[in-house]
């Protein structure tokens, strides 16, 4: 008896230990069968020999994994023969469960367990020629069995079993017999348990909410690493604007006429079309006229030296008036613009090849 005792405290203070929120409130209804050298009395038409027979279990569960749990219960079990003994047991018991339906279907809302357990319990076999006095004792046994668990929702778990229990003792149907095994009783039971800590749809839930707010926190990190850089570029490109436009201020201040050429405004071969990277020059010259009410412009187009002059010509003029209207877009006067195109007869490089007939396809912009 005091190993098993010392069985039931260590195992119920590992389980203590290893636990976190997956405890359930455990409760269970049982029918007996007592098979010992008197064999119990189950009339299933008589309730006083169902209730004879009958007992209830409570305690608590715990769910360690989708394979292993473990219950640790007290109970009250009835077994007898009738007008022959009768039996009392509050048996102390730590039964473990192993799910063996991951084998067939991982995927499965329904357990199937080998169950296996220990207990010992206060033992009150009672006969005319046994135990009359009706004296309590204690009586180490084993168990084994299966069980089927039935989720209800999220709300609770049904189980539906039974489980075969070896005493160590020979009396507890009253009857010890010299030469006879140990007695065992037969259960059959139904149990049903609340989870005291969170529903699993809570935490699944709980789960998902934490990986998305991970995720919107990485991309709020990203975000405003982006925005940083995105600033800071900004940034350099006012400055670089800023210092154009005072250049350019200052040579005008000394000379009547300049031509400022638009270094980074080039065209694609044959097009006459603006590029988006070509958009800070052209703002650095809207600053330029802004600040210098006084000053018109003289846009003039160039190409390079591909294809026949007559349609070179036309290019060149086409590519003068894409910036004159774009200037006039953003709020430039259109009085304040002329245009003019050159076709290929001023390039800045010999149009000895590619990139030097890229640089010849361009706009100049000659300041009054």
């Amino acid at each position: 008896m005091r190993n098993s005792l010392l069985i039931l405290a260590f195992s119920s203070a590992f389980i203590t230990a290893n636990a976190q929120s997956d405890w359930a409130f455990h409760v269970s209804a049982e029918e007996t069968i007592t098979n010992g050298d008197s064999k119990s009395t189950l009339n299933f038409l008589s309730f006083s020999h169902l209730a004879a027979n009958s007992g209830m279990r409570a305690g608590f569960y715990y769910t360690k994994d989708n394979s292993l749990a473990a219950e640790v219960t007290l109970g009250v079990v009835g077994t007898s023969r009738t007008d022959e003994w009768f039996t009392k047991i509050v048996p102390i018991e730590i039964v473990g469960h192993y799910n063996i339906v991951p084998l067939i279907n991982n995927s499965s809302p329904y357990k199937f367990n080998a169950d296996l357990g220990i207990g010992s319990g206060l033992v009150r076999a009672h006969s005319d020629t046994y135990n009359a006095n009706g004296r309590f004792g204690w009586s180490e046994h084993l168990s084994a069995g299966a069980s089927l668990d039935i989720p209800v929702k999220d709300l609770a778990i049904v189980s539906f079993g039974l489980r075969n229990t070896w005493f160590i003792d020979d009396y507890i149907d009253a009857t010890p017999v010299d030469g006879t095994g140990n007695d065992q009783m037969l259960r059959f039971f139904t149990a049903t348990r609340v989870n005291l800590g969170p529903s699993a749809k809570f935490k699944s839930e709980l789960a998902e909410a934490k990986s998305m707010a991970n995720s919107l926190s990485n991309d709020l990190t990203q975000a405003k690493a982006d925005a940083q850089a995105a600033s800071e570029q900004a940034e350099a490109k006012q400055a670089t604007q800023k210092a154009e436009i005072d250049r350019v201020t200052a040579e005008l201040a000394t000379a009547n006429k300049q031509t400022y050429i638009l270094q980074s405004v080039h065209f694609e071969k044959n097009q006459s079309v603006i590029r988006p990277q070509d958009i800070p020059e052209l703002m650095s010259l809207i600053n330029i006229l802004n600040s210098n009410t006084n000053l018109s412009a003289i846009i003039v187009g160039h190409t390079d030296k591909s294809g026949p002059q007559e349609f070179n010509q036309k290019l060149s003029l086409q590519r003068a008036e894409a910036v004159k209207s774009w200037l006039v877009e953003k709020g430039v006067s259109s009085e304040r613009l002329e245009t003019k195109g050159e076709s290929y007869s001023n390039p800045m490089l010999p149009n000895s090849d590619e990139d030097a007939r890229a640089v010849n396809r361009r706009t100049e912009i000659i300041l009054n």
